[in-house]
């Protein structure tokens, strides 16, 4: 019968390595959509509050004219 010599434990380094590395492209990868998101909610605030502001002001002169 062979036996399968053991491997010095460099497959599993190789595996830790990989998986750090793995693990900080996911980390990496949320941050950027997280900062991405978050630069494009931060740049439709104002068209949003000039929005609200017309609304809010067609709906006063929808009052005006029914009354």
């Amino acid at each position: 019968m062979i036996r399968k010599q053991s491997h010095d434990g460099s497959l599993a380094t190789v595996r830790a390595i990989c998986f750090r590395i793995h693990h900080g492209c996911i980390i990496l990868r949320t941050m950027f959509y997280n900062a991405v998101r978050l630069h494009i909610a931060k740049s439709s605030w104002p068209a949003s509050e000039c929005l609200s502001e017309k609304l809010s002001q067609a709906k006063i002169q929808n009052i005006k004219k029914q009354k």
